[in-house]
């Protein structure tokens, strides 16, 4: 458990199922992948697990990284669903904002379309630096794309990561910050992070009203 009462300077933040909402389009990417590769068991979404990891399980070594590519390039090239931030999302950002954070993005999303999502809901103003896939030679949880991001980061005590996965988890250990989970459920079988269900809980915690 990370101290509630931290008071970060860098707060960077994944994109997918952390400000928006992406369960729709992940889902259609799985059935998508699925059906490609005429694989008979329905796939499921787990943020407790690695996708790649998942994929190997599901499909074997023969065919895993098939997989993945397909996924991702499903994922990249849909243009067919709404970009939609979670409710007080938006608030949340413009108020650590306001109060003088350093923001960043960092995602496994492909960079161009990452920026052009986040410019479409109105953030990108907010944000000193928006990190994608592309950007870098390795997505996460390798540390490329933080160095990416904050090529001159000195203080990882003040930084934090805020992630809806097991991806991002592993990325801020792996980057020696904090994280902060923001899902429904937590990740009991790992220690050392706070975990916080909604945007609405996550805006108070910033706020100190615990």
């Amino acid at each position: 458990m990370i101290n509630k009462n931290k008071d970060w300077h860098t707060i960077i933040f994944d994109w997918d199922n952390t400000l928006i909402d992406s369960n729709q389009s992940i889902l259609d990417a799985m059935e998508y992948t699925r059906k490609q590769l005429n694989y008979d068991k329905p796939l499921q979404k787990d943020p407790h697990l690695l996708r790649k990891e998942y994929f190997l399980e599901c499909f074997g070594e023969e065919k895993y990284r098939k997989a993945v590519d397909i996924f991702y390039n499903y994922l990249n090239e849909n243009k067919n669903y709404e970009v939609t931030l979670y409710p007080n999302a938006k608030k949340l950002i413009q108020y650590l904002y306001s109060t003088n954070k350093n923001l960043y993005v960092i995602s496994n999303k492909k960079a161009t379309k990452l920026r052009e999502e986040v410019d479409k809901v109105g953030l990108t103003e907010y944000f000193i630096k928006i990190s994608g896939s592309g950007d870098t030679n390795n997505d996460k949880p390798h540390t490329d794309m933080l160095h990416h991001a904050l090529p001159n980061m000195l203080d990882n005590q003040n930084t934090v990561y805020i992630g809806d996965s097991i991806t991002d988890l592993l990325f801020a250990q792996n980057c020696n910050i904090d994280f902060i989970l923001i899902n429904e459920e937590s990740m009991p079988q790992y220690s050392g992070y706070h975990h916080i269900k909604n945007h609405k809980e996550l805006l108070k915690f910033f706020n100190n009203d615990k």
